[in-house]
């Protein structure tokens, strides 16, 4: 939605703009421009769910960290320098 908004009001991605989804979704690379998308590592995240669930003794509050992925497409482009 916010790509086709963007163009609707002439609006250049990524001259003007970058924009970032999230979830990396595969029809993310589809969007005209494709994209870039931060992916979630939904494997190992299922995996961390259920040994969480699965832990002896469970623990209510416990924590697991993942790293997502940053899928750099065509929706982005490099900081402007400043000034």
């Amino acid at each position: 939605a916010a790509l086709k908004w963007l163009a609707e009001h002439k609006i250049s991605v990524p001259r003007d703009v970058s924009v970032l989804g999230f979830d990396g979704d595969s029809p993310s690379k589809f969007t005209q421009p494709a994209l870039t998308t931060v992916a979630q590592p939904h494997e190992a995240l299922s995996k961390a769910a259920v040994d969480l669930l699965w832990a002896e003794p469970y623990v209510a509050d416990a924590q697991r960290h993942l790293v997502p992925v940053m899928v750099v497409r065509d929706s982005t482009a490099p900081p402007r320098a400043a000034g």
